[in-house]
């Protein structure tokens, strides 16, 4: 149901496949859906777009700024209180991030394909 996914410090096509295959499928029904990406570039069956290695508040902000149902999909390449911060501050720039009917805010472990 996402309209805007930021994927933080993750490769889900790598690190979570059944959600890359869920993710891929939803960007094509809804081709409006946008994708963007904060880290290291990677292969992905969907296009994105690339925000940079570095956390920006403002880039992430801007990205998410017209979805109504906006996703961020935090990975573990970015930790610490750098993300803490980032993610405290897309919360209070994006009210729509968690409602009571929606929680755009979701966490990858690593490998999570192979966790259970």
């Amino acid at each position: 149901q996402a309209d805007a996914v930021l994927l933080v410090g993750c490769n889900p096509k790598r690190e979570a496949p059944l959600l890359m295959a869920r993710l891929r499928k939803q960007w094509i029904r809804n081709p409006q859906m946008q994708v963007g990406l904060f880290g290291e570039p990677c292969e992905l069956t969907v296009e994105y777009h690339h925000l940079g290695a570095d956390l920006s508040l403002q880039q992430a902000s801007e990205f998410l700024r017209g979805a109504q149902r906006p996703l961020l999909l935090l990975g573990q390449e970015h930790s610490g209180p750098e993300l803490h911060a980032f993610v405290v501050g897309l919360q209070s720039s994006l009210p729509r991030l968690l409602q009571p009917d929606w929680n755009g805010l979701a966490w990858l472990p690593l490998w999570a394909s192979r966790t259970g």
